[in-house]
């Protein structure tokens, strides 16, 4: 489907007002302004307002103009917005992801999960890597490693690290049972029961899940999808916690493609961000769990370091999957703890001694070469499936639907008109379509994210295709009539 001319100036116009961020009743630009603009002919300017004026958007009034009716939600709103979210909350949104999760798995087309499709991961490899290391090492399923796991992969962990600026050692890793195990053994070993936690908003859900289940309680803090937490918002959030009496003892997040926006935080506000954690006694908590898939440029040849990386007061845990990237059935994380990592060490052995040998020693094969190779391949293909599914987006989404570019990774963040709520067309599709997505209101706690949703864009053609993003649109253009029509 091939936009009409004025149908794509359309889309431009509702950029302009979220650029600009212009309010309901703000006067709106001319159609001479809209010709001098974007080099477009008077009749394409006034289709492009009705299109708008039909969809909501704008208001045409007597000798004024047109004027700004509806607001396009974007991911930049509420930017710098906190919430103090204390247990019960946090324990009612853990249950309404756990309900989202099990209506999902009766979808036939998904686009909710945050893996892969299976056939992008190196399975054939692996198997001859398997069968190899079983033949060499016949006991190899009957044990596992004990204390911090395979040193050869430690090794080689440390060393893939030390390029990016950590300068680990191997005795600086610990191996865990994927990332998940690794931020929750440091988030036992930096807070207690009732302490809070900071994290952004919106936020991988797993993470509210985790919180939820240790009893923690949640500081909210909106962020920009361009720029990633910013430091003079996140000093407003420690004043005001100070003046509450409340202990943040945590900041959970991800400085390198975020989950679920595929933003990253800006590399000079990274430095100012630690230095004000470490002075506060907060203790940083990075999952960098999706920073290997960052799409590097001419202008930025090599993925962001981690934060720890900057780390000049020990006060940063590091916390990983790389099962992610090759295979997510092998369950391989990592932690480095900072300046706990002795403590981590003893809650990772009263809770699984150890983990299972044989995907060690995958993973230990697999990097760095073919590790590598792999993830030039992935990025490759990640950036055109996220391409592909924004230009659908546009295509079949109601006017003033708009999504980021993320930084890497095949996350795609989006977010629908005041008229569209996500959950709303999460049950419809489900219902009509057997189409599943990620609604917003699973990445926070508050209601700033109602009106966004979350597309996996890895499994195009595996798991959905062009037909069902249509068919999404197509429901979400309904929806959206429908609102207007009340």
């Amino acid at each position: 489907m091939t936009l009409k001319k004025y149908e794509q100036l359309a889309r431009y116009l509702t950029e302009f007002i979220g650029d600009y961020s212009l309010k309901k009743g703000d006067r709106f630009l001319s159609i001479r302004e809209i010709m001098v603009r974007y080099a477009v002919g008077k009749n394409t300017a006034y289709k492009a307002l009705q299109h708008l004026e039909d969809a909501g958007m704008l208001t045409a009034e007597p000798k004024s103009g047109y004027v700004v009716n509806q607001k396009p939600h974007l991911a930049t709103e509420h930017i710098g917005a906190y919430r103090f979210c204390e247990q019960r909350a946090l324990s009612d949104r853990a249950t309404f992801i756990r309900r989202w999760a099990e209506h999902s798995k009766s979808a036939k087309y998904r686009m909710d999960l945050a893996t892969g499709a299976a056939n992008l991961y190196p399975a054939a490899e692996l198997q001859t890597i398997s069968n190899s290391i079983t033949r060499s090492k016949p006991y190899i399923l009957t044990e596992y490693v004990m204390g911090s796991g395979l040193l050869e992969l430690r090794q080689k962990i440390a060393l893939r690290h030390n390029s990016f600026g950590c300068l680990f050692t191997p005795d600086d890793i610990l191996i865990t049972h994927g990332a998940t195990q690794a931020i929750t053994l440091a988030l036992q070993s930096v807070t207690q029961s009732g302490d809070w936690v900071m994290v952004e908003s919106p936020t991988y859900f797993g993470f509210l899940q985790i919180l939820q289940s240790l009893k923690l309680n949640v500081v909210e803090l909106s962020i920009d999808v361009k720029k990633g937490l910013e430091p003079n918002h996140l000093r407003s959030v420690i004043e005001q916690a100070a003046k509450q009496k409340k202990r943040i003892s945590a900041c959970l997040l991800q400085a390198n493609v975020q989950n679920p926006t595929g933003c990253s935080i800006a590399l000079n506000l990274r430095a100012e961000i630690l230095s004000l954690c470490a002075e506060h006694h907060i203790a940083v908590i990075e999952d960098d769990t999706f920073g290997d898939l960052y799409q590097t440029s001419a202008q930025q040849p090599q993925r962001p370091a981690p934060l720890k990386a900057l780390d000049a007061h020990n006060n940063v845990i590091l916390c990983s999957s790389l099962s992610k990237l090759i295979a997510p059935g092998l369950r391989i994380g990592f932690i480095q703890g900072g300046a706990w990592h002795e403590q981590i060490r003893t809650l990772h052995h009263a809770t699984s001694i150890g983990c299972t040998e044989l995907p060690q020693h995958l993973m230990a094969r697999m990097i760095p070469r073919k590790y590598e190779q792999h993830l030039k391949a992935l990025r490759a293909i990640y950036a055109v499936n996220v391409a592909q599914v924004r230009t659908w987006l546009t295509q079949y989404f109601p006017a003033g639907t708009h999504s980021m570019t993320p930084r890497g990774g095949y996350l795609l963040w989006v977010t629908l008109p005041d008229s569209v709520t996500a959950d709303q067309l999460f049950d419809l599709a489900l219902q009509e379509r057997s189409i599943s997505f990620a609604p917003g209101s699973l990445f926070s706690i508050g209601e700033h994210h109602q009106n966004a949703f979350r597309l996996n864009c890895a499994t195009l053609n595996h798991k959905f295709t062009q037909r069902d993003i249509k068919a999404l649109g197509q429901l979400a253009q309904r929806i959206h009539q429908e609102s207007l029509a009340t």
